[in-house]
């Protein structure tokens, strides 16, 4: 059995190493202090999406779209931030209401956070062999 010297040993011996612990970890954290991504909640930024329910294979017109502002943390990838960049291009396929539009849908990539964009080459889409949607 254990004695009552022993227990109280254990006990300040495990109460020293928590506080060497926390006094080292707190030395760490004034040589290296983390930085935490904190968002402007004034900052908004603006998205494209669906109004209504758009077919496949239609061109898409002003009265289908909307634009949404939401935080940076919610923005989709690659998001259209302007209402006439889709207008008047073909969809390849279906889109449902309040679904965001991408500029990967239209061969379009953005590099360095939206400061300048570049064509992409978009392939055709075939069924069976034959062409159904021309290439932009």
């Amino acid at each position: 059995m254990v004695s009552n010297r022993s227990t109280i040993k254990l006990l300040i011996g495990g109460c020293l190493i928590a506080l060497l612990t926390g006094l080292t970890v707190s030395y760490w954290y004034q040589k290296n202090p983390c930085e935490r991504f904190v968002e402007n909640p004034a900052s908004v930024y603006s998205a494209v999406c669906c109004s209504k329910d758009i077919p496949a294979n239609s061109v898409i017109t002003e009265d289908q779209l909307e634009v949404k502002n939401m935080p940076l943390s919610r923005l989709p990838a690659n998001a259209c931030d302007c209402i006439y960049v889709p207008v008047g291009r073909r969809l390849p396929y279906p889109k449902k209401k309040g679904e965001y539009i991408s500029l990967r849908e239209f061969g379009i990539a953005r590099i360095l956070d939206g400061v300048e964009s570049i064509p992409m080459a978009s392939p055709p889409i075939v069924d069976r062999g034959r062409q159904t949607i021309p290439p932009h």
